[in-house]
């Protein structure tokens, strides 16, 4: 009986003990997002899916069945029952929609990298890309909102269509002087970048590349840029002057369309053509500087900063809607050489004052309504005394409530 006692009282001790403890806390486990429709993948090391090309010992990092989260390094090497094999490439889409990824480390090793790479990785922050890697794929960046650091090795040649679309915390870049291709819209929407310097070696910037760029306020353009095609500067609101090279030829529709920070542009006279509309509603535009034979339709379009513009020597067609709209237009100066005017060419310009035109004839041409609403009949027109007689008896110009001789030369 005092044997049982004995036995019962330790073990109540030792339950009494158990009870007292205090048990450690425990770090939870990480838990992979896994992906609902994995790619194929051969193997999974240290949390990245790679397939595995045997007969040349390469490995490429894919998406495979996981979302990849945090700081992800890529090693040069991985090993797989015993055969060594060296990772050179990133397939598409690897790490696209990536939501937790805030860093990757890329070897040197690597000099392919797929399209929609980091496509809505929205915290990543930053990312140095391998020396020569010559390409940035399609929609490499798109939407990484978070990236405001990228560093671009000195190999890099292309820059594909919405590489950087969407990047808005990046504030600069510099591109290399390798770079030699920047196609469409790469850079649309980054709302934070606010200055960059093209390479010389670039010769054309493509439809929309910088558009609603909108702290976008300098850009350096390289001698041997040839062509800015259409939407290029599309609404970049801050951009306040340009400096465009004497290399310049082309300049398409809508270039700087809705650009109200520019006050200022001076064409070069290598710039042969231009499209439609490309200063349309740069509503802070007073100074214009022009050198191609046409105005093209729609090119001062509701700017109402213009108060006066002379149109130069050997441009010969004022186009429709040329400057519609242009509300505080009060003097315009036409050249001689000008011998057609577009519909609604000068159309709701209702504060012009005086029209100055140096053309000792009427012109070739003029389409419907080239002064609607403009209220001309309080307008002095200013013609060659020679040719008073044939404007006052010549619609639109008869519409004109004085019309006298010339006396200015510009």
């Amino acid at each position: 009986m005092i044997i049982f006692l004995l036995v019962m009282g330790l073990l109540t001790a030792c339950s009494s003990d158990d009870d007292n403890k205090v048990e450690e806390p425990k770090e939870p486990e990480q838990q992979e997002e896994l992906r609902p429709n994995p790619s194929p993948f051969d193997v999974k090391i240290d949390g990245i899916c790679y397939k595995l090309v045997h007969k040349s010992g390469i490995a490429r990092v894919v998406s495979g069945d996981v979302y990849y989260a945090g700081n992800v390094v890529i090693p040069q090497t991985i090993e797989n029952e015993g055969k060594v094999y060296r990772v050179e490439e990133m397939a598409d889409s690897a790490f696209c929609g990536c939501k937790n990824l805030t860093s990757v480390l890329i070897p040197n090793t690597i000099t392919k990298i797929g399209k929609w790479m980091f496509d809505e990785c929205s915290q990543l922050k930053s990312i140095a890309l391998p020396e020569g890697l010559e390409k940035l794929s399609t929609r490499m960046f798109y939407q990484c909102s978070a990236l405001d650091l990228v560093i671009l090795p000195e190999s890099v040649k292309t820059i594909e269509q919405e590489a950087f679309r969407g990047c808005t915390s990046l504030h600069s870049i510099i591109l290399p002087e390798s770079v030699e291709l920047i196609d469409w819209a790469a850079f649309l929407g980054c709302t934070n970048l606010e200055t960059i310097q093209l390479p010389s070696s670039l010769h054309q910037i493509h439809m929309e590349t910088f558009a609603h760029c909108t702290n976008l306020r300098s850009i350096s353009f390289p001698n041997g840029l040839t062509t800015i095609a259409s939407n290029a500067f599309a609404f970049c609101t801050s951009l306040t002057k340009l400096s465009l090279p004497e290399s310049l030829i082309y300049i398409e529709s809508r270039a700087f369309v809705g650009c109200t920070g520019l006050t200022s542009v001076s064409l070069p006279s290598s710039v042969i053509k231009v499209g439609d509309q490309i200063f349309e509603g740069c509503t802070g535009l007073t100074s214009v500087d022009w050198s191609t034979i046409t105005i093209m339709p729609g090119t001062f379009l509701d700017c109402t900063g213009l108060t006066e513009f002379t149109i130069p020597e050997g441009v010969q067609e004022i186009s429709s809607d040329a400057f519609t709209r242009c509300e505080n237009l009060a003097v315009v100066r036409i050249a001689s050489t000008v011998g057609t005017f577009g519909p609604r060419a000068f159309a709701e310009c209702e504060n012009l004052v005086d029209v100055y035109y140096n053309r000792d004839r009427l012109p070739d041409y003029c389409g419907d309504n080239v002064f609607e609403d403009t209220y001309v009949s309080h307008t002095t027109l200013h013609v060659p005394a020679s040719a008073i007689e044939d404007y006052r008896a010549t619609f639109p110009w008869s519409e004109f409530g004085k019309i006298e001789a010339i006396e200015e030369t510009f």
